[in-house]
């Protein structure tokens, strides 16, 4: 027996039994050739992808994780396309698969692509190759080995130019390469197959988003995640959708962003980002099946980021006028889509939704179905948009209307898995099984395919050899037969033709002779030309050395003519400064004239005073010592006469030397 619990609503049987990892597998790898062939592209070719894919390839970049995708499973609701946890719903939508592969621009605007019926020749000319149909193509897919071999690798324009449809030209080669990565991107990592073929379909999708702009391939993507998510919830053993985008979708839910919604897209990609937002998650997240499936049992409304920080779109699609759900078109068939049911991922007040029966619109198609097309667009085309002004303010915890919370807890539990749709390991050798028995048959897969690539591509060449031979027979044999009704008569006309050969090789000769004479003359003519140039300038060396050395010589002149020129300048200033010296003394002269006459008497008197001393000094001196005392007694003797020439207004002289 199984206890009730006190929110009213019973605990899930099928999440409460799963104690063990479901056996099933996922593309979890990007495949080698793909991951090659993205970076032999370069950034041109890769830029022009972008204009289509924009950053879904990053998705090449993450690792996918198997236990979370499996411990998942049994918490999806397939009767309403959510996953249902212990007190809330959650489900990807459109805006948020949008936020993280940049193709969510004007989204409500644009025309969901459907998949359309592909015959081999039309594969053929939709890739663009002349080769003979194969049965590949008529049973609807064709290998990543096949058409790597053709655009992936750079050898593929030289082996296979007789295949390839491009006029011989590598510039139009290039073109097709990228068209083709894009199938083959599309078929190996957005929409796996469980035998890792690539549907032919998808070339058909490539080519309508490269001619139609209005047109957008995500409700494909999220309506062929929900188809794989229903599938494995019924027991299928593998996932054939976009486990990667789901798994990103999913973590960024528990991440804890640091600041709020800003509503604007950046020209960055959310998904590269992704991977340092789960470096700060993996230390509390669980490792194992066993361990996330206990995890997401405890789970929370809480514990989950309603609206990421990053999400682009201020206003969101909810409903239709026809239907409070839309219809999605699939590769794999048509599900419908409920975003009333998780407005707190829009960053809107959740309420009780709008519920009708959804499962009148599940079709599973493998071609494709114009009416239900239709049907499909016309809801689509009837959607309603919330905007702005029903945003919350607390876009992080969300908020939900209080009869939210009894319609949650009245709803029926999920259904139990039927029996034997999934079997449980039992223990950790039994997951060990699993893993082991998973990347084996992953390697013999891969293994298989690449033997059948090679060996269509071996039966092929051996026909198109034995084709060759025969061909090449039967020209041989015809231009044998018409060479010998022609030998005899060809034989004739050969000599005569020998004779006028001769006679014009004879002309030629004179002519050549001629030729050769004339040569022999300009090269005469020639070297007289170069004699007389070099000569030319020699003389013109000579000359210009001559004119340099004239020139040296007179700017020396010249600096030599500065040079006193400048010497005048500053006597002219020195005897400037001794006439405003002059005028000075006059000036004061005649300012003050007795004060003046004293002066010079005073000057005099000291003057007549020293020259006595000096007499009397002198008196008693040797020779040596006057001869050297005379210098000192003239200069102090001229110093004064000087001063009193000064003094009576007089005009002083040049300076001693």
């Amino acid at each position: 027996m199984i206890p009730k619990r006190c929110d009213k609503r019973p605990r899930d049987e099928a999440v409460e039994e799963v104690n063990e990892p479901p056996e099933f597998m996922i593309a979890n790898k990007t495949p080698p050739l793909l991951l090659a062939w993205w970076n032999d592209m370069g950034h041109y070719l890769q830029t022009s992808i972008f204009k289509h894919l924009a950053f879904l390839t990053d998705i090449m970049r993450i690792s996918p994780d198997r236990d979370l995708i499996a411990a998942l499973i049994p918490f999806w609701d397939s009767a309403n396309n959510v996953f249902r946890f212990r007190d809330f719903e959650l489900t990807p939508t459109l805006e948020e698969l949008g936020g993280f592969t940049g193709l969510g621009k004007n989204l409500r605007n644009k025309t969901p692509l459907a998949p359309r019926n592909v015959s081999g020749n039309n594969v053929l000319e939709q890739i663009h190759l002349n080769h003979p149909r194969m049965l590949c193509l008529d049973n609807g897919w064709v290998t990543l080995e096949f058409l790597y071999a053709r655009y992936g690798n750079k050898q593929g324009f030289l082996q296979y130019g007789k295949q390839l449809k491009n006029g011989n030209h590598y510039f139009t080669w290039e073109k097709h390469r990228q068209e083709e990565f894009m199938v083959a991107f599309l078929g190996t990592m957005v929409f796996p197959r469980r035998d890792r073929k690539i549907d032919i379909r998808l070339s058909g999708i490539v080519t309508a988003m490269m001619k139609r702009e209005d047109s957008t391939i995500l409700p494909m993507i999220l309506a062929d995640i929900y188809h794989a998510l229903t599938e494995c919830r019924e027991g299928e053993k593998y996932f054939e959708g976009c486990n990667t985008l789901l798994q990103v979708w999913f973590l960024e839910h528990l991440y804890r962003h640091h600041y709020q919604s800003k509503f604007k897209s950046d020209w960055k990609s959310n998904i590269l980002d992704h991977l340092d937002r789960v470096e700060e998650l993996r230390k509390n997240l669980p490792e194992g099946v066993k361990a996330w499936a206990e995890y997401l049992r405890e789970l929370t409304a809480s514990q989950i980021t309603w609206n990421y920080h990053w999400f682009p779109s201020a206003e969101v699609i909810c409903m239709s006028f026809y239907r409070p759900f839309f219809v999605l078109m699939g590769l794999r068939g048509f599900q419908p889509y409920a975003p009333l049911r998780v407005l707190r991922q829009l960053g809107r007040r959740q309420i009780v939704p709008i519920v009708e029966n959804m499962q009148n619109f599940v079709w599973e198609v493998k071609s494709e179905d114009r009416r239900r097309e239709l049907e499909a667009k016309r809801i689509w085309g009837g959607h309603r948009v919330l905007g702005l002004s029903t945003m919350i303010e607390d876009r992080d915890q969300g908020e939900v209307d209080l009869l939210y919370f009894h319609w949650f807890h009245d709803q029926a539990p999920l259904k139990v898995r039927p029996e034997g749709s999934v079997k449980e390991a039992r223990d950790k050798e039994a997951e060990v099984e699993v893993r082991i028995k998973q990347a084996r048959f992953e390697v013999e897969e891969n293994y298989q395919s690449t033997l059948h690539a090679i060996d269509k591509e071996l039966k092929t060449a051996r026909e198109d050899l034995a084709q060759m031979e025969v061909e090449m027979g039967a020209r041989a044999r015809a231009a044998q037969k018409t060479a010998e009704r022609k030998h005899r008569s060809t034989i004739q006309t050969l000599y005569e033709d020998l004779g006028i050969v001769r006679e014009v090789v004879d002309v030629l000769q004179r002519e050549l002779d001629k030729k050769g004479d004339f040569f022999d003359a300009e090269k005469a003519r020639f070297e007289d030309e170069k004699a007389q140039f070099l000569a030319l300038q020699t003389r013109q060396q000579a000359e210009f050395d001559k004119e340099r050395v004239q020139f040296d010589v007179e700017r020396n002149q010249l600096m030599n003519d500065r040079e006193r020129i400048r010497n005048q300048l500053e006597l002219a200033l020195h005897r400037e400064v001794g006439i405003r010296e002059i005028a000075n003394t006059r000036q004061q002269q005649v300012q003050d004239p007795e004060r003046n006459y004293r002066d010079v008497r005073e000057h005099v008197h000291n003057l007549a005073v020293h020259v006595a001393q000096s007499c009397l000094d002198c008196q008693g001196m040797g020779y040596e010592q006057f001869a050297r005392e005379v210098p000192t007694f003239a200069r102090h003797f001229t110093a004064e006469l000087k001063q009193i020439y000064r003094m009576l207004g007089g005009q002083p002289g040049p300076e001693a030397p």
